[in-house]
């Protein structure tokens, strides 16, 4: 399944499970670590009702994560 974008052009596949979510997550951050850098490279390709929430809670998750410096 697929969401059309507002410019009605741009197709996005939509996410379901929350296991999608989580590889996507993953995916996304292994190449970037700035959060809306993340966020843009998400949207281009998936759709998912709460993507800006958990975007940030997988940021906040690997903040705490991060030995300090």
């Amino acid at each position: 399944m697929f969401y059309t974008g507002a410019d009605g052009l741009s197709l996005r596949r939509v996410v379901f499970s929350d296991e999608e979510k989580t590889a996507v997550l993953n995916e996304a951050h292994a190449g970037q670590f700035a959060r809306d850098r993340m966020m843009h490279k998400i949207r281009q390709r998936f759709y998912w009702h709460s993507i800006t929430a958990d975007v940030d809670n997988g940021v906040s998750q690997h903040l705490r994560t991060m030995p300090e410096v």
